[in-house]
């Protein structure tokens, strides 16, 4: 008989931090919730984002302004609209 494969996350979950992707992620669920993997901007004084730039492509976030006086998306949550399970980066 072969090995029971093992279970499947469902429902929300946390993300974590993929280098290879080099963004968070979450691999079944459904919700992905950043948490604290994206708070701050860059390398801004007291805002330091720790695995910056954090995104799919070559933008890098710039490091001018005050932390949280200005623009910076400090957490997201990805739901699934149809429901079911998947990848969701």
């Amino acid at each position: 008989q072969p090995p029971t494969p093992a279970p499947t996350p469902s429902g929300p979950q946390t993300a974590y931090y993929d280098a290879t992707l080099g963004a968070p992620k979450c691999s079944h669920g459904l919700s992905c919730d950043s948490a604290g993997l994206l708070n701050g901007r860059g390398n801004m004084t007291d805002g330091v984002e720790t695995n910056r730039p954090s995104n799919l492509n070559s933008c890098t976030d710039g490091g001018s302004g005050t932390y949280h006086d200005d623009e910076s998306i400090d957490r997201i949550i990805v739901t699934r609209v149809t429901g079911g399970d998947g990848d969701l980066t």
